[in-house]
């Protein structure tokens, strides 16, 4: 982590400039501008203070895992490097704030020109040469600071090299379908004749079935593949539900849980007693298969109320239960034991050569058989090792660069996960440091948290992880994105067959141990069922997860230098208190765990209001649920000029085609109207007849890119052929469309003058899908106007999926 604030760093300081505020001001205040104009010096000297430590930092994060004395050392440097940041942020602010005055300035001076400086001129003057001399005395106490951390570092004499900060885009056939039970079909089928009830009498119920194996064996895979298992569909079990437990545990937390996999309500409910009282609601008499996944506690008084619940069921239910430790299998009264052993070598090297010699010729394979094969041996049957060192080494082309891992001394590490710690950490440092600091942030969610894609990219993004002009951000987030999943430090869940919209990823509970590892102190989880202990001083990243009517833990004023915020939970509650002790902030999320289901439990949108300094992305869930188009009014979303990204989606409680709630929909999608800056717009689940009623679609001047999906009530699709500068667009799901005409493409041949027309003339990528009633696409064939039209002159790419 480190290394990859060290590299941002560096980067910022190179394109600061601070002598432009010279020319501006002149003469006047002299001694005051000297002194700013030196600043530059001090960045120069600065920039190069942190270039020499950058080259420490390969070795210094290498030998962290085993000398505490180089962690602490590495601590104190993430700390300067987010101070840095924080001052060049208010150097920046600065800046973007003398620019919008001097624009003021000018757009209220008078045609003729004045050659002396008025006085509200003379003001502004005086506060930004004030503002800036603060900013840099702040420049140079970190200076100090870092000096002494270079000296302090000198005494481990850290090995010196030149680091790697190229990020190559992943090889288009490299992410391998490897089959996810290789050497697990026995098993598998031991499994699932279990959970069916072959073979065996019932002795008890509910049947519990436990899965004991160390980390990385393969024990939630082998579980989701029996829970998917086409032989345990809901023909044999009346409900099926997935529980993460992990560690720490927390009843209230599995309670839940159990409640909403059941589709239960429980977002009244606080309660213990009330709690128990749901659960065994819904549990009694029906006939279920549970699955309780990465089980810790072995406390077995926290598992009898559960086992009470439990019982309740039918005869015929079923308890899968996922374990590292045999003693939890002994305390939730197993039935039947399955201890998944380590894989063969062979089957080993199976998931290993497959991976990492996909889209090589024989000829190269047969060379680095020998070493891949000593490679491979050192996943000590693990799969999740095999796949991380496959997926490594398929980067890699040299015989030279695969012994360099062979011969790694991050191998003769001693940890508690043995042989699969290393081949992680191997992976975490090939990784370029922009990479590097994109896996960390990942540990800013709890374990088993699932998230999508665009979402994670959209933080990276607001975190300005992405060295990048604004143009190519959001392509370059999502190599990096798939650059992670195919070196199996993220995995994908659900269909594969599914929209990217629609996939969930998650990390697996190791390798967000090594996150967190990495992220020590930076990035935190609380939830609000009981106050945190955490120190949260030096917290950068917070995911706080605060239940109905909880008190918001008072630790957490104490985290005033955070950059992220994710508040999960209930918004009946006043939060501008704790909000405007975070100044920092960068990412800041708001949502409901539970679900857009009380008019009290949302926010209300003309808290947007006074906001207009948003910039980046802005996403908007439960405008079904509005009452009226006054409150979206209130957003003011056109003053906002420094958003890129809208997301605006109108799923409610009510989808039905009621005439109130389209025409609801339809005044609140007219006073949303967005800035005319903004490039990427995505509308979901709109109800509403026609899509831009006041047609303010024209005024986004730059619009790139257009999502439309779920449009429950469109019959016919909005004129769109006339955005000029738009390269991508989806429409689908849920759309009643028969027939697209001649008013998509925006034409009106009566009006239409003499001069050539281009409809769509930037138009990339044409994306329909699941239009299951659409019928016909009738164009301009025929019409005598037609010569005088081109549609689509740069299309590129077109699906109906």
């Amino acid at each position: 982590m480190a290394r990859a604030l060290v590299s941002t760093i560096i980067d910022q300081l190179g394109s600061l400039i601070a002598s432009e505020f010279k020319d501006r001001l002149g003469s006047l205040f002299a001694s005051e501008v000297t002194s700013i104009v030196n600043v530059e010096e001090e960045v120069e000297k600065l920039k190069l203070k942190f270039q020499a430590i950058q080259a420490k930092l390969d070795d210094a994060e290498e030998r962290q895992v085993k000398e505490k004395a180089v962690k602490l050392w590495l601590e104190r440097l993430n700390d300067v490097s987010y101070e840095m940041g924080d001052v060049l942020d208010e150097w920046n602010t600065a800046k973007i704030k003398a620019d919008i005055e001097k624009k003021e300035e000018a757009e209220t001076s008078t045609a003729k020109r004045r050659k002396v400086l008025s006085l509200p001129s003379l003001n502004s003057s005086v506060s930004t040469v004030f503002q800036r001399r603060d900013i840099a005395l702040k420049i140079k106490e970190v200076m100090l600071k870092l000096d002494e951390i270079d000296r302090e570092g000198d005494m481990y004499q850290f090995v010196l090299t030149s680091g790697n900060e190229e990020v190559v885009r992943p090889p288009t056939n490299s992410h391998v379908d490897v089959s996810n039970i290789l050497g697990r079909d026995k098993v598998k089928g031991d499994l699932v004749s279990i959970l069916l009830g072959r073979g065996s009498e019932e002795e008890r119920s509910p049947h519990v079935i436990s899965l004991v194996g160390m980390g990385g064996v393969g024990k939630t895979t082998l579980a989701q593949l029996a829970y998917n298992d086409s032989e345990l569909n809901s023909a044999h079990f009346e409900k099926k539900g997935w529980v993460c437990v992990s560690d720490p545990f927390n009843k209230f937390m599995v309670a839940k849980a159990i409640i909403q996999a059941f589709e239960g309500d429980d977002s009244n409910i606080t309660q213990w007693p009330s709690l128990m009282d749901k659960m065994c609601e819904l549990i009694r008499g029906r006939k279920l298969f549970l699955v309780f996944d990465d089980v810790w506690t072995e406390d077995s008084t926290l598992w009898e109320p559960f086992k009470l619940a439990l019982q309740n069921a039918a005869q015929g239910s079923r308890i899968l239960v996922t374990t590292r430790k045999n003693r939890v299998a002994d305390i939730m009264g197993s039935a039947a034991r399955i201890n998944l052993e380590q894989l063969s070598d062979d089957d080993c090297w199976m998931i290993f050569s497959t991976i990492a010699f996909s889209d090589r010729d024989s000829m190269q394979c047969k060379e680095l058989e020998d070493i891949g094969r000593k490679i491979s041996n050192k996943c000590k049957g693990l799969p999740l090792a095999a796949r991380t060192l496959g997926s490594l080494m398929c980067f890699k082309s040299r015989k030279e660069q695969w012994e360099m891992v062979f011969y790694s001394r991050l191998w003769e590490l001693q940890d508690v996960e043995r042989g699969l710690f290393g081949p992680l950490l191997m992976s975490y440092y090939d990784l370029p440091s922009p990479l590097r600091r994109c896996f960390s942030y990942c540990a800013v969610f709890p374990k088993d948290y699932f998230f999508s894609k665009e979402d994670l990219i959209s933080m990276w993004m607001a975190q300005g992880y992405i060295k990048s002009n604004a143009n190519k951000e959001r392509i370059v987030t999502r190599d990096y994105f798939e650059i992670l999943l195919v070196r199996s430090l993220l995995q994908v869940l659900g269909d594969n067959g599914y929209a990217d919209n629609f996939m969930k990823f998650k990390m697996h509970d190791i390798v967000h141990d090594l996150a967190q590892f990495m992220a020590k102190n930076e990035c935190m989880t609380i939830n609000g069922y009981e106050e945190s202990g955490s120190i949260l001083q030096n917290a950068r990243h917070l995911y706080l997860e605060i239940p109905n009517h909880a008190q918001i833990p008072k630790s957490i004023y104490s985290a005033k230098t955070l950059r992220t915020l994710i508040f999960v939970g209930y918004s009946d509650r006043k939060l501008s208190g704790l909000f405007q002790h975070f100044r920092r902030l960068r990412t800041l999320t708001l949502s409901s765990r539970y679900g857009g289901k009380d008019d009290n439990q949302r926010c209300e949108l003309g808290e947007l209001k006074n906001l207009n300094h948003l910039q980046g992305t802005l996403k908007i869930y439960g405008l079904g649920n509005m009452v009226d188009a006054f409150e979206a009014k209130n957003a003011e979303l056109k003053k906002k000029i420094g958003l890129h990204d809208l997301d605006l989606n109108f799923f409610g409680d009510n989808l039905e085609n009621h005439g109130g709630r389209m025409e609801t929909d339809v005044s609140v999608m007219n006073a949303l109207e967005p800035p005319p800056g903004l490039e990427n717009l995505a509308i979901h689940w709109y109800c509403g007849t026609t899509m831009f009623p006041n047609n303010w679609i024209m005024s986004l001047a730059k619009l790139k890119r257009l999502t439309l999906r779920g449009g429950l009530n469109l019959e016919r699709l909005p004129p769109l052929g006339m955005l000029q500068f738009l390269e991508y667009l989806g429409i689908g799901y849920d759309f009643p469309l028969k027939k697209v005409g001649v008013e998509f493409l925006g034409i009106e041949f009566e009006n239409k003058k003499d001069s050539m027309i281009k409809i769509f003339p930037n138009l990339k990528t044409l994306r329909f899908m699941c239009l299951h009633k659409w019928e016909e696409w009738i164009g301009v064939e025929g019409q005598e106007e037609e010569d005088c039209i081109i549609i689509m002159p740069r299309l590129q790419n077109v699906a109906e999926v």
